[in-house]
């Protein structure tokens, strides 16, 4: 048709390109638009209507909101290859892209269901004394981790496991970077296992001019209240 009237064939293709590409946005909105129009507010509401109080803590930090991406990144996988079939060579980019796209909305949903975790856990009598919040900045680094590694995989197109061994060979010198955040996640390990601080408690550590009560115990730091009220950060391993 476009040739027909008059366009070369160079110019159709790119013409083609741009109506392909416009249809595809076109697609992308109105499914983002359905998704969060139907799925999840259809998810909000079986939620509101829920008699359970922790299902509420998932609406407040929006976990389900990222999801709505996902429809849309699918679509652009399966239609670029149709929308594209005049240059093939931008196939790979695009598909790259949204695999890397995936892992980070992925990564997304899971940071904020466990930030969601560790909120319910603060309304639960038997957590409230607990590190939990180690245990979910342990949790969120292993995610980016993970992350990481699968964007880098998928980046230069290598098996994750492969790129994984790689990074064995710089163990000594992450161990080095990260001396202070594995001397903390064992400290936390220890801490919890053994119940030997919670928060609430009265501490007194002369060496850090710290006399006071314990408010929040993290992966790296341990926050106390002196008798002063002035703040004092102390390293989770000093105990």
């Amino acid at each position: 048709f476009l040739i027909a009237r008059g366009l070369s064939p160079d110019m159709t293709q790119y013409a083609i390109l741009g109506i392909g590409s416009f249809i595809l946005l076109l697609v992308c909105l109105l499914s983002n638009f359905v998704t969060k129009k139907f799925i999840i507010r259809g998810i909000q509401k079986f939620i509101k209507k829920s008699k359970n109080n922790w299902d509420d803590i998932l609406l407040e930090n929006e976990v389900f909101n990222s999801l709505s991406t996902l429809v849309p990144l699918i679509f652009i996988h399966y239609l670029s290859v149709p929308i594209l079939s005049d240059f093939p060579s931008m196939v790979p980019f695009v598909h790259i892209t949204v695999k890397v796209l995936l892992v980070l909305v992925i990564a997304s949903f899971l940071v904020k269901a466990l930030k969601a975790l560790e909120e319910v856990s603060t309304r639960i009598p038997s957590f409230k004394d607990k590190p939990i919040m180690s245990y979910v900045q342990i949790a969120n680094m292993m995610i980016y981790v993970v992350a990481a590694i699968l964007v880098f995989a998928t980046i230069l197109d290598k098996d994750p496991l492969a790129l994984l061994g790689a990074l064995g060979a710089l163990t000594a010198v992450l161990m080095l970077i990260f001396k202070d955040t594995i001397l903390g996640l064992v400290a936390s390990i220890q801490i919890s296992s053994h119940d030997m601080v919670r928060v609430g408690d009265w501490v007194s550590m002369p060496q850090y001019g710290t006399d006071g009560d314990v408010l929040e115990i993290t992966l790296n730091t341990v926050k106390i209240q002196n008798w002063d009220k002035t703040i004092s950060t102390i390293p989770t391993y000093a105990f």
